[in-house]
């Protein structure tokens, strides 16, 4: 049985934005912290549950889904995924064999 670290993408049908935080400035000069999206992608979005879930909570805690993709240098603990109108903050990215061909990404889901 495969490890959950290295599972394969099936399907990538959910379309997301990669989004990575930049600092502004308001009025008052105070800093602000905002999103700014840097391009979209197709990748495969997987809840976690039963052994999966555990599996990942002895990386992080608390993680709530796996997202496959390919490799993106773009895509590090800093950024987060937006789709719809659901956020991920990402946790973990695991480049299974370091061969930058696919990224697992460990993720929370946050909830509004």
């Amino acid at each position: 049985m495969a490890s959950t670290l290295t599972h394969r993408s099936g399907g990538r049908r959910h379309v997301v934005q990669v989004q990575t935080r930049t600092a502004a400035q308001d009025a008052y000069g105070e800093a602000i912290l905002t999103w700014t999206t840097v391009h979209a992608r197709n990748v495969e979005i997987k809840s976690l549950s039963g052994t999966e879930l555990i599996e990942a909570r002895k990386i992080q805690a608390n993680a709530t889904h796996w997202i496959t993709m390919l490799y993106d240098n773009q895509v590090t603990p800093q950024s987060r995924f937006v789709w719809g109108s659901r956020t991920f903050e990402i946790l973990h990215v695991v480049n299974p064999e370091e061969r930058n061909k696919l990224y697992n990404v460990l993720v929370r889901e946050k909830v509004v």
